[in-house]
């Protein structure tokens, strides 16, 4: 079964964010939301079970710890708005929420967190409000990026941009979504919309619209409409594109706000003198029009306003499952490989073993072992094409026999000579001899240019138009630093050390003999082999019963695809 990551998100809404984090795959461990509206539509929507009605001021999270993967949430961005007064972490009553959001941080201790913000976050105090909130998240141990995304570049029929900040452990680094060129418009995203309800117009504000042309303005208004419509505003500062708005069926909308008939914000049908109706709300916003949402029109209006775009939730989230993979990934690596060096006494204290986790394995060993899925796969065709290529369907016998013709596989060799030869590069007074001389073209060197070490396996590399090669390689190296100890190290060979050039003089060494005469001790090379071994077959068999377990394609689908098909084929947007 693959590893169901399990979210837990605060200030929740009306879940938009939600819903596209469960498309991707994500599982919603609990919900908290204030508003009651809200919270009547998350219990419409989502398991009843996980959601929580109240502040998370007043919420303890400590018994999520270990059962949490991700926390997110989208602290109320009022305070940081180019809209409003921009008071920030100085606004007691919402700004200050994100001390709390650091408080259930702490509690729970999740291995990625992502904080979705409006824009303006980014230039409040001239970005020193933004840079608290990093170097707060940061002494938490967090790898910490942001970004600022328009919801347009990922299925989003509409010009919305959110600043998402994402945090992730163990030294992985979050890659945001690219962008997706291909944009949607007002007509893509209303086609054959259900009917709904919606606010209107007063008799007086009609007449004035129904002067405004296909993507107009306020400024397409005859003189006399536009100076009596427009009274003081006509002559401040801004665009003020916003007013008196009619949107157009070839383009994407405007940013959604809280109501669709604000004098700032209007947001006028493409070709009819109203407002937006709630269900084309929904729709812009990429909510299916199975999603109920609870409350009176105008609280609907907010609800779908205040949201997360669903198909934005989706692309970050599917990111975010690729990330929670890395990072399990990295976690068992960590348990496996560093575990068992620590254990010995004084092993490879100069190697630094983080370093060593982090270039080795990692898309090397393990990506051999499966086949990736692209979920950020954009239409239903192509996502169940891309799962067609899910893993292998093996019995367990079969993984062994499996595992055992891969793990002689040469490419399983190779990785194994970088993990020595990084091993050796990074031991007291030996390193990288490209960092040295690049000209030289050879794997490892003393510091002292005493001993050059080109690392070869016995089961691809000694063939003889490749052994010719390196010798002569060697030989060069003999020729330039005569005093120097030359040879070719045979990292699977046992036991041996012999001459294979006289003139000038170039060795062959055994990976025993070469441990020894790097680490004065051939019990490292037993060590560092026997942990590799172990640790493969721990590695795969934990691994496989995450990400590898055969899938019966017949009989079960993804309900992240299932999800995706509401999403997409219900909103019709694709």
């Amino acid at each position: 079964m693959e590893k169901k990551y399990k979210y837990l998100e605060v200030c929740a809404g009306c879940g938009g964010l939600s819903y596209g984090l469960e498309c991707s795959g994500l599982t919603g461990e609990l919900l908290i939301e204030v508003d009651k509206n809200c919270v009547k539509t998350l219990k419409r929507n989502f398991d009843e079970k996980k959601i929580i009605e109240s502040d998370m001021r007043k919420i303890d999270c400590k018994k999520y710890k270990g059962i949490i993967d991700f926390f997110v949430g989208g602290i109320p961005c009022q305070s940081y708005s180019t809209a409003g007064k921009r008071e920030g972490l100085n606004d007691q009553e919402k700004g200050g929420l994100f001390y709390d959001y650091l408080r259930i941080l702490d509690e729970i201790e999740p291995s990625m967190f992502m904080i979705e913000n409006v824009e303006g976050l980014i230039s409040i105090n001239k970005g020193e409000t933004l840079e608290l909130m990093i170097k707060e998240l940061e002494k938490r141990q967090y790898n910490v990026v942001y970004k600022v995304l328009n919801s347009i570049h990922y299925n989003v029929p509409q010009k919305r941009k959110r600043l998402i900040i994402i945090g992730t452990t163990i030294d992985v680094k979050f890659q945001f979504p690219e962008p997706n060129q291909n944009i949607l418009t007002m007509k893509d995203a209303l086609k054959e919309v259900p009917e709904s309800e919606g606010t209107k117009y007063s008799e007086e504000k009609k007449k004035v619209m129904e002067l405004v042309p296909q993507g107009g303005c306020w400024i397409n208004l005859p003189e006399d409409v536009k100076k009596k419509y427009m009274g003081n505003s006509l002559n401040s500062g801004g665009g003020k594109r916003g007013i008196a708005r009619r949107l157009s069926w070839d383009e994407p909308s405007l940013t959604l706000t809280t109501s669709p008939c604000q004098k700032q914000t209007e947001r006028c049908h493409p070709s009819e003198t109203r407002p937006l109706k709630t269900r084309e709300y929904a729709r812009i916003q990429t909510f299916p029009d199975n999603f109920v949402f609870e409350g009176s029109i105008s609280s609907i209006y907010k609800q779908i306003g205040n949201a997360v775009p669903c198909m934005l939730g989706y692309y970050l989230g599917c990111n975010i499952k690729k990330t929670l993979d890395e990072i399990k990934k990295k976690f068992l690596i960590n348990k496996l490989l560093v575990s068992a060096l620590l254990n010995s006494k004084n092993i490879m204290n100069s190697v630094e073993l983080n370093e060593l986790i982090k270039n080795y394995y990692i898309d090397s060993i393990i990506n051999l072992y499966k086949e990736e899925i692209d979920r950020s796969k954009t239409t239903i065709n192509e996502i169940k094409k891309e799962s067609n290529k899910i893993c292998y369907e093996l019995t367990e016998k079969e993984w062994i026999n499996f595992d055992n013709k891969i793990l002689k596989d040469k490419q399983i060799n190779n990785k194994i000579v970088e993990l020595h030869q990084y091993l050796l590069e990074n031991v007291k007074d030996y390193c990288k001899a490209n960092d040295f001389d690049k000209s030289l073209k050879i794997d490892v060197m003393k510091k002292d240019y005493s001993v050059f070490i080109d690392l070869k396996n016995k089961y691809n590399t000694m063939n003889s138009s490749s052994r010719e090669l390196t010798i002569n390689k060697l030989k060069k190296v003999k020729n330039k630093y005569i005093d120097s100890l030359c040879l070719i190290g045979i990292i699977n060979g046992k036991n041996y050390k012999k001459k294979i050039s006289d003139n000038p003089e170039v060795w062959e060494y055994s990976g025993e003999e070469l441990f020894n005469l790097v680490f004065v001790s051939k019990d490292y090379y037993e060590i560092v082999n026997k942990c590799i071994n172990d640790s493969l077959k721990i590695l795969i068999e934990e691994y496989k019963n995450i990400k590898f377990k055969k899938i019966n394609k017949s009989k079960k689908k993804y309900k992240a695809i299932i999800k995706t098909s509401k999403i997409l084929k219900e909103s019709k947007i694709i």
